[in-house]
């Protein structure tokens, strides 16, 4: 999430004042060869990474980010009862590979839901507008409601989200003889729950 992403930059730039850096978006096994090529030094994902694929190459948990069911208020009224009537309205899905795609698929597996998926977007943007305009409901990581405008005209559905109900962080790393003098600093400080609002401003 873009949310993630501008909160990182902001702890480095606030952290070491005049740092000249780097940015990139690749797919992660590319990242994860350049990081094994000392091309990069830290990868930041949402994806799950297999820690033995590559040797000296650590993953690091920074942080779980809940993920709550949003619409606007019109369909809200159709809700009494979470998560069984989100088959009373449209879903829209975060597109596949993603981690929150299928984090919700398997959450309405175990509550024997059969939503009524009306589309698969990879762009979170555009799906929070459709849920804006009252074309669904989706399932949105809490930072990427409480960064975007206009929010207040979302409801959340599951104000209470469920532990297991999260999207997951990862900064990775390749073991060096010299890292660079920041990483230690970031592995250390940087936490995504230390920087996050309350939960309760976006209600």
């Amino acid at each position: 999430p873009k949310a993630i992403i501008d909160m990182f930059l902001h702890y480095i730039l606030t952290t070491v004042p005049g740092i000249h850096f780097s940015l990139r978006e690749d797919k992660l096994d590319k990242l994860t060869q350049d990081l094994s090529d000392h091309l990069l030094d830290i990868i930041l994902t949402d994806a799950p990474f297999d820690a033995n694929a590559l040797r000296d190459i650590t993953s690091h948990l920074i942080g779980r980010i809940p993920i709550v069911f949003c619409v606007n208020p019109r369909l809200a009224r159709k809700v009494k009862k979470f998560p069984e009537d989100l088959k009373k309205i449209p879903l829209i899905l975060p597109a596949a590979p993603t981690q929150i795609y299928y984090t919700v698929r398997e959450y309405l597996d175990e509550n024997r839901i059969e939503p009524d998926i009306i589309g698969e977007i990879e762009d979170i943007e555009i799906v929070r507008r459709l849920v804006l305009r009252g074309h669904g409901a989706a399932p949105l990581n809490l930072l990427t409601i409480q960064g975007a405008p206009a929010r207040r005209k979302l409801v959340v559905l599951n104000t209470e989200p469920e532990e297991k109900l999260c999207e997951k962080i990862y900064l990775v790393t390749k073991k060096r003889k010299i890292p660079h003098p920041l990483l230690d600093t970031i592995l250390k400080n940087f936490l995504i729950e230390d920087f996050m609002k309350d939960f309760d401003q976006c209600k």
